[in-house]
């Protein structure tokens, strides 16, 4: 083949991919654009409507609106749209006005809707519908939760945990404690704060959970044992600590900052102190800083010799948390030829200087 024929097929070739690539690009910046005009049109839509009737929607936050009222003739297409506006009123509203908006809410069926939304095959819809009904605090939910803690979908099941919390129901607390198995540990760590609020169980059924629950599941249930009795709860977790798999080992110790006082630990604490892993150590040491009794004081001069850098850190973090006493020792540290100790203890110092050890502390 002639070598200006090959060129010519190479050319063509180039010019075919260069059209390609500029189509696909203005495709693609036309599907842009077509989500910016919906978007825009939805939200000028979403203001349109919301103007003409908030009339009434205020009117239902001093006084019962009347049904003859246009907003109760309002073609479905409308009323979804209100249904998202009042809901909106209800989350920024609070006392009588929020009320009235929520008998609004219940008048115009919303509140049947999405009951009947909770069934829908798709999980976007389950989960508005779980989310509004626990904004209007529905009682219909109570009968729900049950089967929405086993819903396929990872973020129903979350949301209706969520809501759980809101409503303050202790009886469910077993069964999100059986999903947090199924949980990824990410989820888990985000759902801790929501279990705080549906504690108002025993002690002992707290206990028993714990005891039947995955070495994987048990890191998360400790902090509900030292809210519900810190001293029953800092008396077995210590004693069994041995038995404990790591994570659990760690929220035990990060736990020990609800302690008034060091006292009934002390023995504990010494023997955490002389563990080979410095990640126990580094939280030990953290959380005697938030006790802030100064019988500690000689532990974590102790940890300020440690061989891990973020022992010795926290260790000195917490010395410096005590105060004009905790940083006059640790200027004597600095002063002397000690090694690990008088370095941590002028880095520290540095940063109490410069007021980067505020947020520590």
């Amino acid at each position: 083949m002639p070598s200006f024929m090959a060129e010519l097929d190479f050319n063509s070739l180039l010019l075919t991919i260069c059209i390609l690539t500029i189509s696909i690009q203005v495709l693609i910046l036309l599907f842009l654009f077509l989500i910016y005009l919906k978007n825009l049109f939805s939200r000028l839509l979403t203001q349109y409507i919301f103007e003409r009737y908030e009339y009434y929607i205020m009117e239902a936050s001093v006084d019962k609106v009347n049904r003859d009222s246009p907003i109760f003739k309002t073609a479905d297409w409308i009323r979804n749209v209100l249904r998202v506006i009042i809901i909106n009123k209800i989350m920024s509203l609070g006392g009588e006005a929020r009320k009235g908006l929520v008998a609004l809410y219940k008048d115009m069926g919303f509140e049947e809707k999405d009951k009947g939304l909770l069934n829908s095959k798709k999980w976007y819809h389950r989960l508005s519908a779980l989310s509004a009904l626990t904004v209007t605090r529905s009682e219909l939910l109570r009968s729900a939760f049950p089967d929405l803690l086993k819903d396929k979908d990872l973020s129903v099941r979350v949301g209706a945990i969520k809501s759980i919390s809101s409503f303050g129901i202790s009886e469910y607390l077993p069964r999100i404690i059986e999903c947090m198995s199924e949980f990824p540990d990410w989820v888990n760590e985000r759902i801790v704060p929501y279990l705080l609020k549906v504690k108002n169980g025993s002690y002992e059924e707290i206990m028993g959970l714990f005891t039947k629950s995955p070495a994987r599941v048990k890191r998360y249930i400790v902090p509900l044992l030292f809210e519900v009795d810190r001293e029953q709860a800092l008396w077995d977790t210590t004693e069994n600590f041995d038995s404990y798999d790591y994570e659990t080992q760690i929220a035990i110790v990060k736990s020990l900052g609800m302690i008034d006082s060091v006292e009934k630990i002390m023995g504990f604490v010494e023997k955490v102190m002389n563990d080979e892993r410095w990640e126990i150590k580094a939280q030990l040491v953290k959380s005697l800083g938030v006790i802030r009794d100064e019988r500690v004081i000689p532990l974590l001069e102790k940890g300020l010799d440690d061989r891990n850098w973020f022992v010795r850190y926290n260790s000195a973090v917490s010395i410096a948390s005590f105060g004009e006493r905790g940083l006059e020792l640790l200027k004597s540290f600095s002063v002397q030829n000690l090694g690990f100790k008088s370095d941590i203890s002028r880095y520290i110092l540095d940063l109490a200087r410069y007021g980067f050890l505020s947020d520590e502390m």
